[in-house]
C-alpha cells in the first residue's frame, strides 16, 4: 500500500504520481474546462516538448493509465486520455515510422521487393524476427502484407524458429525484373 499526497492510504496509487486537481481558491470547485483554448494546468503542450521529455510523459502516462481506468474519477479517466492521446499525436508527428500506426495514411507503402531484398543480403538469407520486424517498419511495410508473403504459394518467405527466411522461390521472384 502507498500513500496519496495528502498522506492518507490509498489503493495501489503509484507514489508521486497523483492528477492534479485544480479547484477555485474561495469556494473549492472545480473550475469549467475550457473547451475552446489547450489546458495548460495538465502540462506542457506536447508541441512544446524537447523529444526526451515527450518520451518520458508518454511512457509515464502509459504506465499509470490502468490505475486512472480503475480507480480515477470520470474527470482524472477524461483529462487522462486527452493528455495520452495529445502526447501520441505529437509523438506520431515527430516520428512516424517507429509505430505502425505511423505509416497508415499518407506515407508511401513500402515494397516486398525491397523487405525481401534486406533479408536476401544478409549471410545466410536470414533475419533474426525482431530485425525483420524492424526492417518492415522501416519502409512502412504492414503486417499484412509481410504475411502475405508467408501464405502465398508457393512461399516466398519462411519461418525458422526466430528467423524469417527468403525461400528458393522468394529468391527466384526476387531475381525476376518487375
Amino acid at each position: 500500500m502507498t500513500t496519496t499526497s495528502d498522506g492518507a492510504a490509498g489503493n495501489d496509487v503509484p507514489a508521486g504520481n497523483d492528477l492534479p486537481v485544480v479547484t477555485d481558491a474561495t469556494t473549492g470547485a472545480h473550475p469549467p474546462a475550457q473547451q475552446d483554448e489547450p489546458s495548460r494546468e495538465h502540462g506542457v503542450p506536447a508541441s512544446e516538448l524537447s523529444d526526451e521529455d515527450l518520451e518520458r510523459q508518454g511512457t509515464h502516462a502509459h504506465e499509470t493509465r490502468n490505475w486512472v481506468f480503475l480507480h480515477g474519477t470520470a474527470e482524472q479517466f477524461k483529462t487522462h486520455t486527452q493528455r495520452m492521446l495529445e502526447l501520441e499525436q505529437e509523438y506520431l508527428r515527430r516520428h512516424p515510422k517507429r509505430t505502425w500506426q505511423g505509416t497508415e495514411g499518407g506515407a508511401v507503402p513500402g515494397d516486398e521487393r525491397d523487405y525481401l531484398a534486406r533479408i536476401a543480403a544478409t549471410p545466410d538469407g536470414q533475419l533474426h524476427k525482431l530485425e525483420a520486424h524492424h526492417a518492415a517498419r522501416e519502409l512502412g511495410l504492414r503486417p499484412e502484407r509481410v504475411a502475405a508473403l508467408h501464405r502465398q504459394n508457393p512461399p516466398l518467405l519462411s519461418t525458422h524458429g526466430d528467423y524469417r527466411v527468403l525461400t528458393d522461390a522468394g529468391r527466384v521472384w526476387l531475381a525476376n525484373p518487375r
